[in-house]
């Protein structure tokens, strides 16, 4: 919601959508915006102040109506931290916040509002700069005598109103307040930024074995090396050694895991091993420091059908998963909402079924006739040791075989057929070798 202007300059560059308003560049209406930012902005810096902050720092506080300032002119949300705001149940109720220089948010810092608090109520007057970290949720009409940023992925229920000028990093939201009373509760939120296009990726090389990996869906990469070897069939996607794309990727990765690992722990399971057990959404982590899921045994995921359940877990240093082990997903569950932050490798037992997004700060290991519903991204080299199935957009391994051209042969070699010298009937299919060329007997 809103439109976009500039005056008196006219530049606006870069990637948006807008949903709806238009765009104003040097005209009438963008004319008459700087000037009311000017009055609005004037009038909230000059509101006496009602409640004095020594630190600046608000960061946990809940706080109700008025007027708040703060001694060393600054004020700031720290990284992961909230602040709420308490409407007391008057829709009337306004907070103006007058800081003479800077306003910081940390990354993935968020604002509450709650009994009917109105983000269209909250006015921000800042002497110079705004920033709003990454991934950040914030509320407000901020009014900035001098610049604005926002970091990518953050969002904005309310105004950029700047005397200077406003970057909005990639992924970044800002919409005018729609003026309805709600509780907010940001979620837990990990962006894949450019990997999201991604199956695999890898920071020196990823290798496939001589049996064929079919990813279902997504590119391949490396980046910073450029090795991509063995036998793979991509069903969408490209091969991306080393291109802009898997180098955002890669930029793109290291940012994710930071964000998967230092959110705060909501569970500390005492024990590695996930067997056996079925998890409701949230961050989990172990005190030894790495988890594990047992040869034939299962971990469930129960999103108790809130679509955007999320599950994070973060192992300082390993993830192993046993021979024929499986993650079941279950009433609505996601791979998509899955994610593996994981210290050093990942290890992806034999024919076992692994579902979530691999972050993982060495190498992944993957193990013969693996699905994987999910990503695998890496630092360093990602190895399939005897073919697989990888596809980041699924959600249950099927048990529905294609055939594809097979479906013509009734008997196919690699390296010879051998009939016998009394005659073989095959009534219905075609038979054949490849490479191989020898086909000899008798048979009709």
């Amino acid at each position: 919601r809103g439109s976009i202007g500039v005056y008196p300059g006219t530049a606006i560059t870069g990637n948006y959508s807008l949903n709806s308003g238009t765009v104003e560049a040097d005209d009438v209406v963008s004319m008459q915006a700087a000037h009311d930012l000017a009055v609005a902005y004037n009038r909230a810096m000059t509101a006496a102040c009602q409640h004095e902050s020594a630190s600046g720092d608000l960061s946990g506080l809940t706080l109700t109506s008025g007027v708040y300032c703060s001694t060393p002119g600054t004020l700031s949300i720290a990284q992961l931290s909230y602040l709420t705001l308490d409407g007391n149940n008057a829709a009337q109720n306004t907070w103006i916040f007058q800081t003479a220089t800077t306003v910081i948010t940390g990354s993935e810092s968020s604002m509450i509002l709650t009994n009917g608090a109105l983000s269209t109520n909250v006015f921000w007057a800042v002497g110079s700069t705004v920033d709003i970290g990454y991934s950040a949720f914030i509320v407000g009409n901020f009014m900035a005598h001098s610049t604005i940023s926002m970091g990518s992925f953050a969002t904005l229920d309310g105004r950029l109103l700047s005397m200077s000028s406003v970057t909005l990093a990639s992924y970044s939201s800002a919409s005018t307040p729609n003026g309805a009373s709600a509780v907010v509760y940001p979620s837990v939120q990990v962006h894949l930024g450019a990997c999201k296009a991604f199956a695999m990726l890898a920071g020196t090389s990823l290798s496939f074995s001589s049996a064929l990996t079919i990813i279902d869906s997504g590119s391949v990469g490396s980046s910073p090396g450029t090795s991509i070897t063995g036998n793979y069939q991509l069903n969408s996607g490209t091969t991306q050694s080393a291109t802009a794309a898997a180098n955002q990727c890669a930029t793109d990765l290291a940012t994710a895991y930071k964000a998967a690992s230092r959110y705060p722990c909501t569970t500390l399971l005492a024990a590695a091993d996930l067997s056996g057990l079925t998890l409701p959404s949230g961050v989990y982590c172990s005190s030894p420091g790495t988890f594990s899921i047992a040869k034939s045994s299962s971990l469930t995921l129960d999103a108790h059908n809130v679509t955007s359940a999320i599950w994070i877990f973060q192992a300082a240093t390993t993830v192993i998963t046993g021979m024929r082990s499986s993650i079941v997903l279950k009433n609505g569950a996601s791979a998509l909402n899955v994610f593996w932050s994981v210290g050093t490798a990942a290890t992806l037992g034999a024919s076992s079924h692994f579902a979530g997004q691999i972050l993982a700060m060495t190498a992944i290991n993957v193990e013969a006739q693996v699905a994987l519903a999910g990503r695998g991204l890496a630092t360093t080299a990602v190895t399939f040791q005897s073919g697989g199935v990888v596809d980041p957009t699924s959600t249950y391994r099927s048990n529905n075989i294609s055939l594809g051209s097979c479906s013509n042969f009734v008997v196919l070699a690699a390296t010879s057929i051998s009939f016998g010298t009394g005659r073989s009937v095959l009534p219905r299919g075609s038979i054949g070798v490849y490479p191989g060329t020898a086909i000899t007997g008798n048979y009709s």
